[in-house]
């Protein structure tokens, strides 16, 4: 059987930063499952290592800047990241170096990033409108995967269908 984590990352106090931590608070209302944990990574970066041991599969949801239209989603494996390459996340060590360090370890389980582009980094708890707007879709998203992996992979229609609207991407690098 499948152990999820479910790990969102960001400040709760920039503004869209703060995606991560959010969605990972409104799933954890929604969902009641032993085999699915939730963690408020904060700003935690390679603090957060020691939490990923025990887990076969790891579920990142964190904001980016990456050029793209604000509110996109993109749905990236670690190698997509490049490892420490570049920083997706706006901490001090982004979420590629803790991806690379668990790596090396041993400690990676299957991982996939859900990735939001940003409008604004500003000081404040609203997120702004666009990233606001796929709030629901990102959630949406993140249980469609939680449930893919309790049914052995299977891809859902949420995805699919979202993805021929435009606004998720399967984006195979940010590098």
């Amino acid at each position: 059987m499948p152990r999820i984590l479910v790990l969102g990352i960001g400040n709760l106090l920039l503004g869209d930063d703060g995606i991560g931590p959010r969605v990972v608070q409104n799933l954890s209302q929604r969902i009641c499952r032993s085999d699915v944990d939730f963690l408020d990574g904060g700003t935690g970066g390679l603090y957060l290592l020691g939490y990923l041991e025990g887990y076969s599969h790891l579920l990142v949801i964190d904001a980016l800047d990456a050029g793209l239209r604000p509110g996109t989603i993109c749905r990236l494996s670690p190698e997509g990241i490049g490892y420490g390459n570049i920083k997706l996340s706006f901490h001090q060590t982004g979420l590629g170096d803790l991806l690379a360090l668990a790596k090396l370890t041993g400690l990676l389980p299957q991982t996939v990033i859900f990735g939001i582009q940003i409008e604004r980094l500003d000081w404040g708890m609203n997120l702004s409108p666009s990233v606001a707007a796929q709030l629901p879709l990102l959630e949406g998203l993140v249980l469609q995967e939680i449930e893919d992996i309790c049914n052995g992979g299977k891809q859902g229609d949420l995805y699919r269908k979202e993805k021929a609207e435009g606004m998720v991407r399967r984006c195979t690098s940010l590098v």
